[in-house]
């Protein structure tokens, strides 16, 4: 049985209502010197494991914070952010926090972190974060509402990013929760809402990992074949294949397909039973026409999968995630090229259907006379039919004569 392999990122996020206890106190400690802020981390801290499950310390090291904008703060800045902070828990915001934990050695695998020297490039992850935050806010709707702060801090064997998020002026809806209250006692109390979906979550990490290993070249050239460089020069080029067993499945198609034209999208369930077909077709094109880019394809998807296995682990629910990234991208060539087969039978089965109809479906003149030649025709046919016969009954005539004759020689003669 393979043994297990960790995630290379992993992404813990939680939310509190503002009047919790640790927003008050990340308040508290934004504008405190870092050495203090570190050794009271626990009190401003609402995660209390990360993504490896492993207890939450107070870290031994921490850069500093920083944000959308700087890198470093001045304790000016750090003082007109807590007040915004204090804003937001003032509007009743909700605070969320986030933390980003890495592997060591898949931060070394990528550069990032260099094992023998202890240097890490804080500068990749100050922009990943970025990356991310400005996604997470985008697609929580909060562009222009949320602020944030961040720090990177070190232990002696883990190195993660810690985010905190505010609204200054909320925009987040309400709603009725039921809360404990300090002995044990359950109210009901209104707050704003906090949940995060796991799509956007997974969105999240994923926007951080290709920013910080600059995924994004590869990214696109793997778009880039599959919309351009795969595709054939024209479409109408698909009818024209030298191949004989391409332009058989190609006519079968044009024999099989729905009448109705509307269904004819690869992805539509009623061209489930012609999927095969299209595939064979496209694999065939690839194998014969586009060699060199199809190596490639395969090459960058190849890697693409390596570093999503890195990425997301084995032995985890997001194992699959780098095995669903392959099948995906192979999905998205085979139906871009596979509508391509499609729209070109759609024009081949129209160009037929306009010169049949133009062959059978002659104009009033020439279809009378057309009839005009029929009964001409039948005419002449009748006068060489009534000539036939004349001539045939003449000769009957005849031979019945020469019967008669004879008979009458036979009579004198006996």
């Amino acid at each position: 049985m393979p043994s297990r392999v960790s995630p290379g990122i992993v992404n813990v996020t939680d939310f509190v209502a503002a009047h919790a206890k640790k927003f008050g106190s990340y308040i508290n400690y934004i504008d405190r010197d870092e050495a203090i802020r570190i050794d009271h981390f626990d009190q401003q801290n609402i995660l209390s494991v990360d993504g490896y499950n492993h207890y939450m310390e107070n870290p031994k090291k921490s850069s500093g914070i920083f944000t959308d904008q700087y890198d470093h703060l001045t304790p000016t800045q750090r003082v007109e952010l807590k007040k915004q902070f204090t804003v937001a828990q003032k509007h009743q915001s909700v605070m969320w926090q986030s933390v980003f934990s890495f592997r060591n050695d898949f931060l070394a695998e990528n550069n990032v972190y260099n094992p023998k020297t202890k240097q890490l490039d804080e500068a990749k992850l100050r922009d990943a974060t970025r990356v991310a935050m400005n996604d997470f806010t985008g697609k929580m709707g909060m562009t222009h509402s949320a602020i944030w702060s961040a720090a990177i801090h070190r232990n002696t064997d883990n190195i993660h990013i810690h985010v905190a998020i505010v609204e200054p002026q909320p925009t987040r809806e309400w709603k009725r929760v039921t809360v404990e209250g300090k002995h044990g006692e359950t109210y009901q109390e209104w707050q704003r809402k906090g949940y995060v979906p796991k799509k956007i979550l997974n969105h999240f990490k994923a926007v951080f990992a290709n920013e910080m290993v600059d995924r994004d070249r590869s990214l696109a050239r793997i778009s880039d074949l599959i919309r351009q460089r795969l595709q054939p020069d024209q479409r109408s080029a698909w009818r024209h294949q030298s191949s004989l067993d391409f332009a058989v499945r190609y006519q079968e198609l044009v024999k099989s397909l729905p009448r109705d034209r509307r269904l004819w999208k690869y992805n539509n369930n009623a061209m489930k039973p012609y999927r095969g077909q299209l595939d064979a077709m496209s694999r065939n094109y690839l194998m014969r026409c586009k060699p060199e880019e199809l190596g490639e394809f395969k090459q960058l998807l190849a890697q693409e999968t390596r570093f999503r296995e890195a990425l997301y682990g084995s032995g985890t629910k997001e194992a699959n995630r780098a095995q669903d990234y392959t099948d995906n991208k192979l999905h998205e060539l085979y139906a871009r090229m596979g509508n391509s087969i499609l729209k070109d039978i759609f024009a081949y089965r129209s160009e037929q259907e306009a010169v049949s109809q133009t062959h059978h479906q002659p104009s009033v003149a020439n279809h009378l006379n057309g009839l005009q030649k029929i009964f001409s025709a039948d005419i002449k046919a009748q006068r060489l039919a009534k000539r036939e016969y004349q001539r045939r009954q003449a000769d009957q005539d005849r031979e019945r004569e020469k019967d008669k004759k004879k008979q009458e020689q036979q009579t004198r003669f006996y």
